[in-house]
């Protein structure tokens, strides 16, 4: 994967994400220009790194959050789950994270099989517009999942099929159980993107729930 790696994601019934993938990703204020995850809030320009650590023996791939230098000198900490953190700390589903007083997200791992994670600004914060995050891990392990199942990162209960989102060599790929079309294309259960897409990208499902209108998830570079 590249090292960064951005572009965001609409999903018909289930809202917008903003999708960001690379191996360590800044978190600073909307005014670094530097920021792979610029917010809009008491913020320093580099305020926090979140890394994707793979899987090793010993240990389950995850996603670290470390505090910035700036954080420490200025007397200030990442607070995860009431935990004051002055070093890099392994995240796990669940936990709330304070990057200050008017900034928390929450993380979550919904889909036990996948190591990309979803961040979730609280109290209508956002990121380059999206209120949720997808740390987008690669490989075939850091699968997006969309589907009807209770552990998708993205959850459609008039969905038909499922709809698996992945890296292979810097393409986005995208598979499903029901036929889908890109854009004006052929019908397929498979197509590969340019990763990060350059123009707008928009996956058809063949068929809906219960013979429903047809189902959409449109893959945009950003503005």
């Amino acid at each position: 994967m590249a090292p960064r790696v951005r572009f965001q994601l609409a999903v018909d019934d289930a809202g917008e994400f903003l999708v960001v993938g690379g191996e360590s990703l800044l978190l600073g204020h909307a005014k670094n220009r530097d920021a792979d995850l610029p917010v809009l809030a008491d913020l320093f320009g580099e305020h926090a790194r979140l890394e994707f650590r793979p899987e090793t023996f010993h240990a389950p791939a995850t996603w670290r959050v470390t505090p910035a230098r700036e954080l420490a000198a200025h007397g200030r900490a990442l607070i995860v789950d009431g935990r004051a953190i002055a070093d890099a700390h392994d995240l796990a589903h669940g936990e709330r994270i304070e990057f200050s007083p008017q900034l928390a997200a929450r993380i979550s791992a919904p889909v036990p099989a996948s190591s990309t994670f979803l961040l979730e600004f609280e109290r209508g914060a956002e990121c380059l517009g999206a209120q949720r995050v997808l740390l987008f891990a690669p490989g075939p392990g850091g699968l997006i999942l969309i589907g009807r199942r209770a552990r998708s990162h993205a959850r459609v209960a008039r969905l038909g099929g499922e709809l698996r989102l992945f890296e292979d060599r810097q393409r986005l790929v995208a598979v499903s159980d029901v036929a889908l079309r890109a854009d004006s294309g052929e019908l397929a259960t498979e197509h590969r993107i340019e990763l990060p897409p350059r123009e707008r990208v928009a996956l058809t499902f063949s068929r809906a729930a219960h013979g429903e209108p047809p189902f959409v998830v449109t893959l945009s570079p950003l503005a």
